[in-house]
């Protein structure tokens, strides 16, 4: 065919058509760039081989011309493909902004719903990453293709999966959006959902055909990505739809492994529940117990050892074929503890063990009335159940004291123990009940029993951040120096969970400071292993040895160091003087490590934990979270430790806002993975960063001011960046303007919310402002580069400090 059309003015713009001919000699297809909307002023006359008119086309996809006219129409696409591709860029940039408005205005004007940024990310794509469900809507309707990927292999289902946005979840579903799609890395979106435990949405994409058994390209299942991260309900509705709870990995590591490797204890009882193997090994010859073991996670460890061999594999859809195996009385063990197989030997009779049963459940319930009652009609007030527990750990463990004391009152043996050796003071102490553990100790509890592994009820309390119950156990004549087979020390235990209340007790009480663990380990070096300043240093003055070494010869010092605990080490290295014939300070009026299980921290957001100093204000401390996010973002792929760096120190600033406790050990594990070899990481790290920017961002929305402080962080990053590229003299002048075109929409967008900002227009006014300035230049010259260089310095200095 042939194609008229007028004559339009040309400039020779920096864009390339592609010839796909010659057709019989006499005519050449050029393949056009993409046309604007301003194409329907110019109709297209379409002349088949008969000389028909089939009608007209407004927007041409090809030109097909007589070789005289090939210039002509060169001319015609190089014009009118830049309009194209400008509102494509502009319909790109609306979507990243999250302005639907602009996003429906562009899809009106021709904009093409499918166009590409250069990550080869669609509008959809990053609507869905925003959770714009309007936009995303806007865009479906204008024919976005809802299975398009990035270069990653990203889709707009894998992004919303992955944050939970369930409406466009929804909404891409409806447009039959590919559930099983992989990324590059394999993961399909319902990897994604798992991984970041959107259980709700794990059940939609499953109800849609996703694999529940899919693989990645390591290897790893759904159900691991679930299980690496503790998320038991996630886990749970795997496991319903017939996950295979024995499935490994190229390395052959199982989703139990994975739970007990990084501590889940929830998730590790779900597993065994539906017949994980604890005997399997991987490649290295590890079990998920030997993992457990490892790293001193005790109560996995006793759950594990206490576990039958693998059942045959229940099908959770049927449950009539099997009954789940019963759990030990723990704090996350719900449900009875009563199993047939238990009953004591004086149950002989159905109706006895009826009521003994009965009795269990009732005591978990703390169901006092009908404890009593079931005791009036001869159930036997110690017997057992699942994991030889009586109805007295029952009740304890869930903190019912009434339903105590009508059992003790009836005869219940205060020291039974169950398999694994715990008491009911254990489980008490375990919780934290303090009441319930001052009931068992007037009833003659043994307050230095040992379990199994050897630990007391006061390791019990210490690991678990019960102070009150500690102080309680101490007063009772506990032992503080007790130690267990692994020669662990409560005071070990309770340094290492950064428990710095309980660390202080422990020490007035005549803690050991510098007893040693097999392994050699001081409570100092578990303490800076894991990054506890504070407990670092109330255990400095309290008299800790810096020199002592471990097994492997490492030091506090060297442990900090190689984790980059910048601020632990800069303690170590200037160590507060001991408190000689003092209690080491109360460190409640300072910083604590770890916020005690079920309460908030100690100290108020942004405080140093040095008293007399001034608390650093939390707006200068998100300043820093959102800096050192960036960089990580930028940086994880890069040789070197900075980005390790940047992780161990968004850590500690996490923990000054008060932070959630999880989002604060997903920025330890990101410093860990970062600070090991590509080959020795166990997490994807691209993965685990952007589950990080994903937790991050919904911490800083829920800020007021701190939100604006946190974006400026990244921003300030992103413009000495392309303050460097423009100071090259042979930089690309389509990606500086590129560059610059972006850098100034944030930039005006932040100075106009720093002038609304009354801890921003003081300081930084001036310099965002001046960014702005300089960004609207047509042409940026290499001394604009150096400037914008100057302007961010300025910026960081202004909002990370305290001086104007």
């Amino acid at each position: 065919m042939i194609l008229t059309a007028p004559l339009l003015s040309f400039e020779p713009w920096p864009f390339e058509c592609h010839q796909v001919g010659p057709v019989e000699e006499a005519l050449t297809i050029i393949q056009s760039c993409e046309f604007c909307a301003m194409l329907g002023q110019f109709p297209f006359l379409e002349i088949g081989p008969d000389n028909t008119e089939p009608g007209h086309r407004k927007v041409p996809r090809k030109v097909v011309m007589k070789k005289p006219l090939r210039m002509l129409f060169a001319i015609l696409c190089f014009s009118l493909s830049t309009c194209g591709q400008d509102l494509d860029r502009k319909l790109l940039d609306a979507a990243k902004a999250r302005n639907t408005a602009e996003v429906q205005k562009l899809l009106g004007e021709g904009a093409d719903a499918n166009a590409k940024d250069d990550a080869g990310w669609t509008a959809l794509i990053w609507a869905a990453y925003f959770g714009r469900t309007d936009t995303v809507q806007a865009l479906l309707e204008k024919g976005a293709d809802v299975n398009a990927k990035g270069k990653d292999g990203m889709t707009a289902l894998m992004n919303a999966a992955s944050a939970d946005y369930r409406d466009i979840v929804h909404s891409l579903l409806e447009k039959s959006a590919d559930v099983n799609a992989k990324d590059n890395d394999g993961w399909t979106p319902l990897f994604w959902a798992a991984f970041s435990g959107r259980t709700d949405i794990v059940r939609a994409l499953l109800n849609k055909g996703a694999k529940v058994n899919a693989t990645d390209d390591s290897g790893k299942t759904v159900l691991m990505s679930a299980a690496v991260r503790g998320h038991t309900d996630t886990v749970r509705a795997l496991l319903e739809k017939g996950a295979d709870v024995n499935a490994k990995s190229k390395a052959g590591r199982t989703a139990l492994m994975s739970a007990a490797d990084l501590g889940h204890l929830d998730t590790v009882r779900a597993l065994l529940e539906q017949g994980a193997d604890v005997a399997a090994k991987d490649r290295k010859g590890d079990t998920a117990l030997r993992l457990a073991e490892k790293y001193k996670y005790l109560s996995i460890v006793a759950l594990l050892r206490s576990a039958p061999p693998a059942p045959p594999k229940k099908n959770l859809t049927n449950r009539t074929a099997s009954a789940p195996t019963p759990s030990p009385a723990s704090p996350v063990a719900p449900g009875p503890t009563s199993a047939p197989e238990s009953q004591p030997a004086s149950s002989t009779s159905t109706s006895s063990q009826d009521l003994n049963k009965k009795l269990l459940d009732a005591a978990e319930a703390g169901d006092t009335a009908e404890v009593q009652s079931l005791l009036r009609e001869g159930a036997n007030a110690n017997a057992k159940g699942g994991y030889g527990n009586t109805a007295l750990m029952g009740a304890a463990v869930r903190g019912h004291t009434e339903t105590v004391r009508a059992l003790l009152e009836k005869g219940a043996d205060v020291n039974a123990k169950g398999n694994t050796g715990r008491t009911a003071l254990m489980e008490a102490a375990l919780e934290g009940y303090t009441d319930t553990v001052r009931t068992l100790l007037d009833k003659g509890a043994d307050v230095n029993a040992q379990d199994n592994v050897g630990w007391t009820s006061l390791f019990w309390a210490a690991f678990s951040r019960r102070t009150d119950t500690v102080r309680a156990l101490l007063e009772k004549g506990a032992n503080v120096n007790a130690k267990n087979k692994y020669d662990d020390t409560a005071l070990i235990h309770a340094a290492y969970a950064g428990d710095t209340d309980t660390v202080g007790v422990l020490l007035e009480k005549g803690a050991d400071v510098n007893a040693k663990d097999d392994m050699g380990k001081t409570a100092l070096i578990e303490a800076a292993r894991q990054g506890r300043t504070e407990t670092v240093r109330i255990l400095l003055e309290g008299g800790a040895d810096m020199t002592v070494r471990d097994r492997d010869g490492e030091t506090a010092l060297s442990k900090a160091e190689k984790h980059n605990y910048s601020d632990v080490v800069a303690l170590l290295k200037n160590p507060p003087a001991i408190l000689k014939g003092k209690k080491p300070r109360n460190p409640s009026t300072g910083t604590s490590d770890a916020s005690p299980a079920g309460t908030t921290p100690h100290s108020a957001p942004g405080a140093t934990g040095d008293e007399g100093l001034e608390k650093e204000p939390s707006v200068q401390v998100f300043y820093r979270i959102g800096l050192n996010m960036r960089l990580i973002e930028v940086l994880w792929s890069h040789t070197g430790e900075l980005a390790a760096r940047c992780a161990a120190n968004l850590q500690q600033d996490l923990k000054k806002v008060a932070a959630p406790g999880d989002l604060i050990e997903l920025a330890n594990r990101a410093a860990i993975q970062l600070n090991l070899r590509p080959e020795e990481r166990a997490d994807p790290v691209p993965i685990l960063i952007r589950e990080l920017r994903v937790r991050l961002d919904k911490l800083c929305k829920v800020q007021t001011e701190e939100q604006f402080f946190c974006a400026a962080g990244g921003f300030t990053y992103d413009l000495t960046l392309f303050g460097e590229d423009v100071k090259d003299p042979g930089h690309a002048k389509m990606n500086v303007e590129d560059g610059r075109r972006k850098t100034l929409l944030l930039a005006s967008a932040l100075a106009a919310q720093c002038s609304a900002t009354a801890g921003c227009k003081e300081r930084a006014l001036l310099y965002f402002s001046a960014a702005a300035n300089i960004l609207k230049k047509e042409q940026l010259l290499p001394a604009d580069g150096s400037l914008l260089v100057t302007v961010s310095e300025n910026i960081g200095k202004a909002l990370s400090s305290n001086e104007h």
